[in-house]
């Protein structure tokens, strides 16, 4: 028996009982490969800006690790989670009651326990959506999205809520038109091949919005394409956070395009994310 979840479990049951004054509440990211992640720096200065007790921490995760992390969650070692790749979509199916953006995109990255259930969210579309309106996007038009994963998600969701035909490209199309069909966008555009240029290079002119939700860029890595034909009103949109100058940013501001850098989505989320949590 693990006693220590045993009495934190106790802990936190006689302090709602009896009005006690609570131990800190314990909150983390969970991951693969998170080590250098700036989510705890960023939510910790979150909480104490909000007076709250609470401490933000790692916890890194292994594929077979997902129902213990569950748990964890159920029994009170964790007040929430935050949930990043490779993991959105797996923990989508462990989730009891998901929000409305969660159970569309079949994918979650904020998880929290109330009543009995593990509660779901999808904050990403926030993230997504709040930088992209402070940039001057206004909706509507064409958007382009680099990926097929949890964040291609978000990305696709974002964009459709403000009315913009959505074109996918992945280096496994078969993936984007997959996300199409489960999505249900109100406009669907192309799937597009990403490791052909010129296919890419061709949709460019006609966008409104660029972004880019693959890894690619951690490592300083760029897309094969060039932004030559893309057009100077279009919003470039980078979710990669570190390094903050990506190639897809330089690219973007070697064409004078209004750009969003990663780390504006990773605070909002990560803003919308504590509201779930405690209001």
């Amino acid at each position: 028996m693990d006693f220590n979840r045993c009495f934190r479990s106790l802990d936190i049951s006689l302090a709602l009982h009896y009005g006690l004054g609570m131990v800190a509440q314990r909150y983390a990211l969970v991951g693969q490969n998170i080590d250098n992640s700036l989510s705890p720096k960023l939510m910790n200065a979150a909480f104490k800006a909000r007076g709250i007790d609470a401490e933000y921490v790692l916890r890194p995760t292994e594929p077979e690790d997902l129902d213990e992390v569950i748990d964890e969650l159920r029994t009170g070692d964790w007040a929430g989670l935050n949930i990043t790749r490779p993991y959105k979509c797996d923990f989508f199916t462990l989730v009891d009651l998901p929000s409305d953006n969660a159970a569309r995109a079949k994918a979650v990255n904020t998880l929290w326990f109330r009543n009995g259930q593990i509660h779901g969210a999808l904050t990403d579309v926030q993230g997504v959506l709040e930088p992209l309106i402070r940039a001057g996007f206004a909706g509507g038009g064409e958007g382009l999205i680099l990926g097929a994963g949890g964040a291609a998600r978000a990305a696709a969701l974002a964009l459709s809520k403000m009315g913009t035909k959505v074109h996918l490209a992945a280096r496994r199309p078969e993936q984007a038109q997959a996300l199409c069909g489960e999505l249900l966008l109100e406009k669907t555009g192309e799937v597009l091949d990403l490791n052909d240029a010129q296919q890419i290079e061709t949709i460019l002119p006609q966008i409104d919005s660029l972004i880019q939700a693959t890894p690619l860029g951690m490592q300083n890595e760029a897309h094969v394409f060039d932004f030559g034909p893309i057009k100077e009103s279009c919003i470039a949109f980078e979710m990669v956070y570190a390094p903050a100058e990506t190639p897809f940013i330089k690219s973007a501001q070697e064409m004078a395009l209004s750009s969003v850098k990663g780390l504006e989505m990773l605070e909002e989320q990560g803003e919308a994310a504590i509201k779930l949590w405690v209001g």
